[in-house]
């Protein structure tokens, strides 16, 4: 047997199928297309505390692996998302099909790390890894995105960044509304 093809479960069908092109959900026995995935689009979120993950897209045929689906963040294609800055561990991860250590330095406070675009009429979103944080700096939630934060917490650190709002990356929001599949 093909070692890029997966069995569906008994009864769905007696297609093989690539796994990256298809997820099979248990609780409610469907299977569903998932659409490819664009550049740096996270193609998975997987929620540790609930040890459950929710695909997104599907990498496409260029890369060798599917999607990462993996609870450890040592993978070389995660991004963990902080909303604590004294959690002592991320709770959600999200998963390239790009390896992180190939996607740039963010600039901090300047650029935004994680990017969420949604369809007004549909509801869908597509979520972007713009860049990757520096190792001191945690990724933290502000305004609509995610941005780069590092630990410090005096007074002209904070002035500081209140001026300095980041602008919008409208060059990738623009290129994945053409790329994204959004029916």
């Amino acid at each position: 047997m093909n070692m890029n093809l997966l069995p569906l479960p008994a009864g769905a069908s007696a297609a093989l199928v690539k796994p990256t092109k298809y997820h099979y959900y248990p609780h409610n026995q469907h299977i569903y297309l998932l659409p490819e995935c664009a550049i740096q689009q996270v193609c998975n979120a997987v929620y540790i505390r609930l040890n459950w993950t929710q695909p997104l897209c599907a990498c496409p045929s260029r890369y060798r692996d599917p999607c990462s689906a993996s609870l450890n963040a040592d993978d070389q294609h995660t991004t963990e998302l902080m909303t604590d800055k004294n959690a002592r561990r991320a709770l959600t991860l999200v998963k390239t099909c790009e390896p992180t250590a190939e996607m740039r330095l963010c600039r901090s406070p300047r650029d935004w790390s994680l990017l969420a675009l949604q369809n007004i009429r549909s509801g869908k979103s597509h979520y972007l890894v713009i860049c990757r944080c520096p190792e001191t700096s945690i990724l933290g939630i502000r305004v609509y995105g995610m941005m780069c934060v590092d630990g410090r917490r005096d007074r002209q650190s904070r002035i500081s960044r209140e001026l300095g709002a980041p602008q919008f990356p409208w060059d990738k929001a623009i290129e994945l509304a053409r790329t994204a599949i959004w029916d």
